[in-house]
């Protein structure tokens, strides 16, 4: 059926149920739920709002924090405020090092510098590092202890840990 105005809708996988087939309605247990919004904190009338982030938002206040446009598809939430994700980026993303790109997904990390896992590669096999792989580590080059191009540098710039893989969000 339709979904009745003002009714809150909940999302199992790729179903979307009504309030009245999630949690059935009786005098007993009247589900009221507040009805300003969390963008402008008015009262939302017309019983049309976006529930995100915890609240009903009217559909134009639900902007981004940083440029203010309205967003209406996807969003990133950072301390309980929706950014567009090149907001998001700009003010908190994670560059690769080799790349220069934004990484989204899963990261792997060698000190302080952060990759894609595609973009991790020794500089002297051309080969890409693995999860927990050993590594040595000098300015921006990066090799495998087995590319025994220069052992002296190796045994003076060892890192200080393996390669790590973590997500960034």
């Amino acid at each position: 059926q339709p979904f009745p105005a003002g009714d809150y809708v909940t999302f199992r996988g790729k179903n979307c149920l009504c309030q009245r087939c999630t949690e059935p309605v009786s005098p007993s247990n009247q589900i009221h739920h507040p009805s300003n919004c969390s963008g402008c904190g008015r009262d939302i009338k017309n019983g049309q709002a976006l529930l995100a982030l915890g609240g009903q938002w009217h559909l134009g206040c639900f902007k981004c924090k940083a440029c203010r446009r309205i967003l209406s598809r996807e969003y990133i939430n950072k301390d309980g405020f929706p950014y567009c994700e090149r907001d998001y980026q700009n003010q908190f993303g994670v560059k690769c090092e080799a790349c220069q790109r934004f990484i989204t997904g899963k990261v792997l990390e060698a000190g302080e510098r952060h990759y894609h896992p595609s973009c991790a590669r020794c500089s002297r096999c051309g080969k890409m590092f693995t999860e927990g792989e050993e590594m040595y580590v000098r300015g921006s080059t990066i090799w495998h202890p087995n590319c025994k191009d220069n052992r002296r540098t190796e045994e003076s710039c060892r890192s200080p840990g393996n390669v790590s893989e973590t997500t960034e969000v």
